[in-house]
């Protein structure tokens, strides 16, 4: 074969080469005997499915023989035997690409152009899928090495929500599973070490604090059923408070004691920030207060930063004197501080998004959506990640 191919080189460059002529008239019947039996090894491997063996004998057979006409038949059944294969392969490599195995798509696809170098779709998310899985080995590997630092610092909580971000980005990282499961003794402690806290802050009264510490238990634990009757517990609490203390306020009002009234609403709100009822008796409190008192009021919140409340108020003083150009002024001053902090926020959620650290993305688009509860980008950031984590939850 290997003669027979390079007679036939020469006598692509010349021709009329009489020697390259003789030689292959010579071989010729050797050649014949042997292409007659490398086609009948090839017919036996097709029959056999060994599709590899097939495709080399009849390739072979058709290199010095190219109007064999069985093994073109033939090879074309192995052609199309291979493409479907790699196809297969292909949609098997999206399949685990959509599941985030980025190691297992990365061999589907490589095996997928093993089958058919022509796939261009295989080569194209061949490149772009190890291009990511570098990517995100790196970033792996750097909040590994972070949370492997807080362990020893201790800071067990850090740790866990590096261990869960390295998850997020590769759901298949074994040493990070091997890591986490090594620190759930710890983290068993550290949340029973926070259970105590929280049964100590309810005792205590300090519903915010409490509900704070058992959400955090809830988050390395999320059957701990302790925390869920407390958090319970402290709903129904604060329901009450709430309650109380807008029944206060209503007392107030009735009193005509203006500045303690619209405490007690304001205090209701920092509860309950949706509460209607408490909204429209602050507005009405407000309309009740002197205009200088409630200056005063949107000055000092304005001053410590609490541009939300501080923007309700001088609206209702525009109403009162809309030529006012400083409450103008600092009616546009807190417009610029909330879009700012929006701004900022939506910004620092895209930082997450794009490191794939989900949840702290979520976190941030909250934060933006209680300032401008309509940012329609925001909004659908927070649609997007929230499937993204949906969809890591099934895998695990």
């Amino acid at each position: 074969i290997s003669a027979t191919l390079n007679y036939l080189k020469v006598l692509d460059l010349e021709k009329d080469n009489k020697i390259a002529k003789r030689h292959l008239k010579l071989i010729r019947p050797m050649v014949d005997v042997y292409i007659n039996q490398l086609f009948k090894r090839g017919v036996q491997a097709f029959e056999e499915g060994n599709y590899e063996q097939a495709n080399r004998a009849f390739r072979a057979v058709l290199s010095v023989r190219r109007d064999h006409a069985q093994a073109q038949k033939y090879l074309k059944k192995v052609t199309e035997y291979f493409t479907r294969q790699s196809e297969e392969l292909f949609l098997r490599g999206l399949g685990y690409y959509s599941q985030k195995n980025l190691k297992m798509a990365i061999a589907s696809f490589r095996e997928a152009l093993q089958y058919n170098q022509e796939n261009g779709e295989a080569r194209t998310y061949l490149e772009k899928v190890d291009s990511e899985y570098k990517r995100r080995t790196h970033q792996c590997d750097s909040l590994l090495t972070e949370a492997r630092a807080l362990v020893k610092q201790r800071d067990y909580a850090g740790a866990f929500d590096l261990y869960e971000a390295a998850l997020e980005l590769d759901p298949y990282r074994e040493d990070a599973k091997t890591e986490m499961r090594r620190l759930k003794p710890i983290l068993n402690r550290y949340v029973d070490g926070l259970i105590a806290e929280g049964r100590a802050a309810f005792r205590r009264g300090n519903l915010e604090k409490a509900r704070r510490v058992f959400k955090n238990v809830l988050k390395f634990d999320p059957r701990q059923v302790e925390a869920r009757r407390y958090l319970a517990r402290i709903q129904k609490e604060g329901k009450k408070r709430i309650q109380s203390k807008y029944e206060e306020g209503m007392a107030y009002f009735k009193e005509k004691r203006w500045p303690l009234a619209i405490a007690a609403f304001e205090a209701v709100l920092e509860m309950d920030s949706s509460n209607k009822a408490a909204k429209r008796m602050l507005r009405e409190a407000y309309s009740q207060s002197s205009f200088e008192e409630n200056l005063n009021r949107a000055n000092e919140k304005f001053a410590a930063g609490k541009y939300m409340e501080a923007m309700e108020l001088y609206a209702h003083l525009m109403e009162r004197d809309s030529s006012n150009a400083f409450i103008q002024e600092r009616l546009e001053a807190c417009q610029k501080q909330l879009n700012l902090l929006v701004e900022k926020y939506f910004n620092q959620g895209i930082s997450y998004y794009a490191a794939e650290r989900y949840r702290d993305a979520i976190r941030e688009w909250d934060k933006a959506l209680r300032i401008n509860p309509n940012h329609t980008q925001a909004l659908a950031y927070k649609k997007k990640a929230q499937q993204r984590l949906d969809a890591l939850r099934r895998l695990q």
